[in-house]
């Protein structure tokens, strides 16, 4: 979502806009932090987190999640092939 190209509306519906995006953001940081207490080390954050790494909206610059996928969830073992990671509209998949 952007909160800058919310064409057609209204400030307060703007403002409610930015407040949303402002809680969701602070909610994930407020997982990843507790989350970092239970897990010690980068190795354990990687394959251990369900959230993945968040880096702060900042400057302007957005919000960030990255998601990390093992190896074995890339392999569709049915077709023998790797499987597509990205989302495709015609197919909604």
């Amino acid at each position: 979502m952007s909160a800058y190209g919310l064409h057609g509306a209204s400030a307060p519906e703007k403002s409610r806009a930015w407040n949303a995006l402002t809680c969701v953001e602070k909610d994930l940081l407020e997982t990843l932090y507790e989350g970092y207490r239970s897990w010690p080390n980068v190795h354990s954050i990687i394959h251990e987190s369900p959230l993945g790494l968040v880096t702060a909206r900042a400057g302007g610059l957005p919000m960030k999640l990255r998601y990390f996928v093992a190896p074995h969830d890339l392999v569709d073992q049915e077709n023998n092939k790797l499987r597509n990671l990205r989302y495709d509209k015609k197919e909604g998949k």
